[in-house]
C-alpha cells in the first residue's frame, strides 16, 4: 500500500542489508534530493509507537533527515512510502532484492537518455537526474543543446578549443567569466571529515560566485574527488561547466598540458584544493601570470591525497 508518512515518523530498520556506503555519493544524493525531490519511494514496515521502519531506502532516508537537520525540509515533510507486511526473512529478502537488482545504466543508454531529453527541449541536467537517478557527466564529447541559454551544460574542452580556433560563436563556447577549479582525490579518517571537506568546496565556490555572478566553471572532469564535488555544486547552482580531460597520449605531461590549456582562458580566479604536483604547478603558473589564486590547499584535516 502506498502511503504518505511524515519524515519524523520514519526510522532506519535494523534489518536493512546495506551496512556500508560511500560518503561522497551520499552527499551527492542529498544534493539531488534537495534539488529534485525524492524520485523513488521508500519501502517501510510498521514499527513500534507509531513509527515506520525503512526496510529499503536507508540512504534516501539519511539524506532526507540530513536535509531536515539543516532546515531545508520540515520534520513533517510528507514522504511517499510503500508499506509492506511479512516475516523478518521476507523483509530482509525485499531489502536485499532492492540493493542487488539495481543495474548501472550502460553508457550508451545514458547518452541516449540525455539526447532524448535535449530533443524534448527540457533543462538537461535536471531532467537527466530524473531519468537516470544520477548526476550526468559526458563519457566523451559535449552533450548540450544549441540553446545559448541552457544552464548547467557540461562542455568538453576539445570541442571548445576547436570552436575557438575556428572563431565560431555558438553553444559550445560558454558565455561569462572563466573560473578554474583544481583538486585531487582524497581519503578521509571519518565521515565528518569528508562532509567538512565537501562543505568547504561548496562554500568556497559560493563565495566566488558572489564575486563573479557570470562565472562558468573550468575543471578536469574527474568523476570522483574534488572535481566531482565541484561539478555537483555547478549542477545544483545551474552553472555552466567546461571540462578538460587528460590527453593520455601525452603520458606524464598530460596534466601539465591541461594546466596550460585552462590558464590560456585567462581565468579571473584559480580555486585550488589539495592535489598532486600538477595542482602545485597550476598554482605557481597562475601566480606567474598574475591570476588570483583562491588557495584552499591547506584544507587537509583528516584527509590524504590519493596518487
Amino acid at each position: 500500500m502506498i502511503q504518505s508518512i511524515p519524515l519524523k515518523k520514519l526510522v532506519p530498520s535494523p534489518r536493512n542489508v546495506r551496512k556500508s556506503s560511500d560518503v561522497l555519493a551520499d552527499l551527492q544524493l542529498r544534493a539531488d534530493i534537495a534539488a529534485r525531490g525524492l524520485l523513488q519511494n521508500l519501502v517501510v514496515r510498521k514499527g513500534k509507537r507509531g513509527k515506520f521502519e525503512v526496510e529499503a531506502g536507508g540512504r534516501r532516508l539519511a539524506a532526507l533527515q540530513a536535509l531536515a537537520e539543516e532546515g531545508t525540509l520540515s520534520q513533517n515533510h510528507e514522504v511517499t512510502c510503500l508499506v509492506i507486511e511479512g516475516e523478518e526473512s521476507e523483509v530482509r529478502e525485499a531489502s536485499l532484492a532492492e540493493n542487488v537488482q539495481r543495474l548501472a545504466m550502460n553508457p550508451a543508454d545514458e547518452a541516449q537518455a540525455f539526447a532524448s531529453i535535449i530533443e524534448a527541449g527540457a533543462t538537461a541536467a535536471a531532467l537527466y537526474r530524473d531519468e537516470t537517478g544520477s548526476s550526468w557527466k559526458p563519457v566523451s564529447g559535449s552533450r548540450t543543446s544549441h540553446s545559448r541559454h541552457l544552464t548547467s551544460a557540461v562542455i568538453d574542452a576539445r570541442d571548445f578549443l576547436r570552436a575557438r580556433a575556428e572563431n565560431r560563436r555558438h553553444a559550445l563556447i560558454p558565455e561569462g567569466t572563466p573560473i578554474v577549479f583544481a583538486g585531487g582525490r582524497q581519503t578521509f579518517g571519518s565521515t565528518e571529515d569528508a562532509k567538512r571537506y565537501a562543505d568547504t568546496i561548496w562554500a568556497t565556490l559560493d563565495k566566488v560566485r558572489d564575486a563573479v555572478p557570470d562565472l562558468f566553471l573550468v575543471h578536469g572532469g574527474d568523476g570522483k574527488g574534488a572535481d566531482r564535488l565541484a561539478a555537483s555544486w555547478a549542477e545544483r547552482r545551474e552553472v555552466q561547466q567546461l571540462t578538460f580531460s587528460l590527453d593520455r597520449r601525452l603520458g606524464a605531461r598530460a596534466g601539465f598540458k591541461r594546466n596550460e590549456q585552462m590558464l590560456s582562458l585567462n581565468p579571473r580566479y584559480v580555486v585550488a584544493f589539495p592535489g598532486n604536483g600538477v595542482t602545485e604547478r597550476l598554482v605557481i603558473d597562475a601566480k606567474t601570470r598574475r591570476i588570483t589564486v583562491v588557495d584552499r590547499r591547506t584544507v587537509t584535516s583528516g584527509s590524504k591525497t590519493k596518487g
